[in-house]
């Protein structure tokens, strides 16, 4: 059945969606450049909701000025993998090249990225032109361009879905779910909106679904299976039993795009021996205190701290000495209510398999605590140091007591 359009807005020109929503697989170049795709086209003045078919047509070119194309795809690094475009003329094609994990071309333009793509692994990708001709790259809902570009050549939709046409050795060697085009630049809040959209709410989970525990260090610039992009350090996935973490090997800072400014916050933690910073509102991935947001401290005299940021570490309340171990596992819920409450809780080691509501008593501060200076997230920051591991890391919309 056609695929369903919940996007009403005018500018949403082309509207493919593979398979009713379900990844058109390419790998191993499966598309021998003559496959024909499943074309759900919707140009937005006529989008309906049933989703009607409507055929591409000569008047669905974007020839100047800005557009968005938004789609999701799994790329093989190791490989050519043309995005969008013939595949043969690379002035009217977007794509990455073999062995170039930190650039994309876009219409004859080559333009750096901060971090490597993505390699082997969904991720959300948006190529942005402006009426001035300037393009930025996001991933993940992330601006990730690095430095200044524009690219003035045409772009034919009619030729740029997924290599309809062209060579074999060319094409995605990989999975795309949809591709969206739109006649504007869609704003970095629109990105972060669409990503956390469609991220998981368990941002990590130790059953075994994101990552290997097989000793790959992961460092600066780099994106782990499980969407966490290494800001500095480096970090690994390492196994305890039957359980994965996510393990500091050295210190670094690491983040996840998050929009959770209200609900609960749940993570397991093992802290060794130095002090451990979880920003679970931040606006940046900024480490402590330089963002706006609210902090968790894990301090090394084995207190429990909750502060607010905002280029200065405010107080909100923190317990007293060896409140808690070291070498010890805990796991930990925060919740924060629409009128700003915030309510923290603790369990493990000697609090037992109970929550317990985190005292304060003997500190300072509260808890709960009410503080409704920060409404809005953009990330979850860990900042780290070697030997420190979190897992299990599960958001919420609501509050859980």
């Amino acid at each position: 059945m056609p695929y369903k359009a919940v996007e009403q807005e005018p500018s949403l020109v082309l509207f493919q969606n593979y398979e009713n929503g379900n990844s058109l697989d390419l790998t191993n170049n499966a598309n021998n450049g003559t496959d024909t795709l499943i074309d759900y086209g919707i140009d937005g003045a006529n989008a309906k909701e049933n989703g009607a078919v409507i055929a591409l047509n000569s008047t669905t070119t974007l020839s100047t000025g800005a557009f968005t194309i938004s789609t999701i795809v799994k790329v093989n690094a190791a490989t050519y993998n043309c995005i969008l475009g013939n595949g043969i003329t690379t002035a009217q094609s977007i794509y990455f090249t073999a062995g170039d994990t930190d650039i994309i071309y876009v219409l004859g333009t080559t333009i750096d990225l901060t971090i490597d793509f993505p390699n082997g692994i969904e991720f959300l990708l948006d190529i942005v032109r402006d009426n001035s001709n300037n393009i930025n790259i996001y991933i993940n809902g992330q601006d990730v361009t690095n430095g200044s570009f524009t690219a003035t050549n045409n772009l034919d939709v009619l030729e740029s879905f997924i290599q309809k046409t062209g060579i074999p050795d060319r094409i995605l060697n990989g999975s795309c779910k949809f591709v969206k085009v739109y006649n504007r630049a869609r704003t970095l809040a629109e990105h972060q909106s669409d990503y956390n959209k469609i991220a998981r709410q368990v941002v990590f989970n130790s059953d075994g679904t994101n990552g290997n525990a097989d000793g790959k260090i992961y460092t600066a610039g780099m994106i782990m299976p499980n969407d966490w992009q290494v800001q500095s350090g480096s970090i690994k996935v390492s196994e305890d039993g039957t359980q994965k973490w996510l393990e500091q090997v050295t210190d670094g800072v690491t983040a996840v795009s998050s929009n959770s400014a209200y609900g609960t916050w749940e993570f397991d933690i093992y802290k060794k021996d130095d002090d451990m910073y979880l920003s679970i509102i931040t606006d940046s991935v900024n480490i402590a205190p330089n963002f706006n947001g609210y902090l968790l401290l894990l301090y090394r005299d084995e207190q429990i701290r909750l502060y607010k940021c905002d280029g200065n570490y405010n107080i909100l309340f923190q317990t007293t000495n060896s409140y808690i171990s070291l070498n010890t596992k805990y796991r930990i819920k925060i919740t924060r209510s629409i009128s700003g409450v915030f309510t923290a809780y603790i369990k493990g080691g000697s609090f037992g398999d109970t929550y317990t509501l985190i005292d304060p008593t003997g500190g300072s501060g509260t808890n709960p605590v009410t503080d409704n200076t920060y409404t809005t997230s953009n990330y979850i920051v860990a900042d780290l140091d070697a030997g420190d591991k979190i897992k299990d890391i599960v958001i919420k919309k609501g509050v859980e007591q």
